[in-house]
């Protein structure tokens, strides 16, 4: 009989341990939650893109000391804008299109070679931060290109939520377009 009891013994230990992995496999991920943020999934995309290095974006806000990531929350930092490649780009009606008094906009631009792709492939919310994993990976093989000539990409997502409370865009960058959570599903494709 002692060897039933051992059986016995070892099956509530194991389920005590599984018990106790679980609990802190949540409280890690709750734990992580509050570091990094909230997965943000739904939000809409618009893309530019331009052979050669172009700044496809400027602002006149005082405040913004680089212009290659931008967080536009209000009217105020909407009419700071210009676009001074095209007047009609996707990007740019986009822009104009979007209301901010119930979403947010932010804006990347990266200048990269014709052969990578610019991309976004997390997006994270903070209480008072955006935090934006952006990555620059080579294009499939089957693509034709040339690794001497520059792009220049302009990226636009709009957040279905008021940003008037951030305060901080926040960005990682990559060389690959996939994180280990999995693919986004809103990659692009230019």
């Amino acid at each position: 009989m002692p060897s039933t009891r051992r059986n016995a013994l070892s099956v509530i230990a194991s389920g005590l341990t599984v018990c106790i992995a679980g609990c802190a496999g949540s409280s890690s991920s709750s734990n992580n939650s509050r570091e990094y943020g909230n997965l943000v999934t739904e939000y809409e995309t618009a893309r530019h893109v331009v052979d050669g290095r172009q700044q496809l974006v400027r602002t006149s806000k005082e405040s913004v000391q680089n212009d290659e990531r931008l967080l536009i929350v209000t009217d105020d930092d909407r009419s700071a804008l210009s676009f001074p490649t095209e007047d009609n780009t996707p990007v740019t009606s986009f822009v104009a299109t979007t209301d901010l008094t119930n979403s947010s906009l932010a804006l990347f631009q990266a200048h990269h070679s014709s052969c990578q792709r610019f991309d976004a492939y997390q997006i994270l919310r903070r209480p008072a931060a955006l935090r934006v994993h952006l990555c620059t990976e080579p294009r499939p093989a089957d693509e034709e290109c040339q690794q001497e000539t520059d792009r220049s990409t302009l990226l636009a997502f709009k957040f279905p939520f008021d940003g008037s409370t951030l305060s901080e865009l926040e960005t990682v960058v990559s060389s690959e377009c996939r994180s280990r959570f999995g693919p986004a599903p809103n990659g692009g494709t230019n």
